[in-house]
């Protein structure tokens, strides 16, 4: 290859040395979460995938296969539940949920554990769009409080939740360890954080 061609791929500059072309800086981890799930949304938004993984609900998770469980939209129902059981959602609780999707599973607790208020963080602009008018026409705005933000730098005051959860979202998080500290930060005494992620 001659250096015209070299020349010709790094904008007229050759490559090496302080004349080289400018590098854009690495994506953020939140940014790779987002542009994954925004790429998603798009599919969807065009009916290539229909409701996504499932038939009849919007998650977007594996989900929990219980010998009983009939589709992805039962198993991940089932996983939902399983999760809500370990953290021991009740009513009465203010729940934060970190990286929510379409909040498929909130939208669940408010009917199943009716707990006083769920706070849902998510880093996928799109997905926090179709899940708040999800909120609205079910006219859970006064309880159910949908949000952009990162699980590694949680916007809430210290002890502000009786349950954090993260229902096959943590996977993503970079890294677990900073939101682990940060759910522990927003927990009340005596709290409960439960997390649920695919594991091989």
């Amino acid at each position: 290859m001659g250096e015209q061609a070299i020349n010709d791929r790094s904008g007229g500059r050759p490559r090496g040395g302080p004349g080289r072309a400018f590098r854009r800086s690495a994506p953020s981890p939140d940014d790779r979460v987002r542009s994954f799930y925004e790429l998603l949304d798009r599919l969807h938004s065009k009916e290539f995938y229909g409701d996504l993984m499932g038939l009849r609900t919007r998650y977007v998770n594996y989900g929990y296969w219980a010998p009983d469980c009939a589709d992805h939209d039962e198993a991940c129902e089932a996983l939902a539940d399983e999760l809500a059981e370990t953290a021991g959602i009740t009513a009465g609780d203010h729940v934060l949920d970190v990286g929510f999707g379409y909040a498929e599973q909130d939208f669940h607790w408010m009917r199943t554990r009716k707990p006083e208020r769920i706070v849902g963080i998510n880093v996928t602009p799109a997905q926090v769009r179709v899940a708040q008018q999800r909120a609205r026409e079910l006219d859970l705005g006064e309880r159910l409080d949908l949000r952009e933000g990162s699980a590694t730098s949680l916007p809430f005051e210290s002890a502000s939740f009786d349950r954090v959860v993260a229902l096959e979202s943590s996977v993503h998080f970079d890294t677990r360890q900073t939101f682990l500290a940060e759910a522990f930060r927003v927990l009340r005494p005596g709290g409960v954080l439960a997390t649920t992620d695919p594991v091989p």
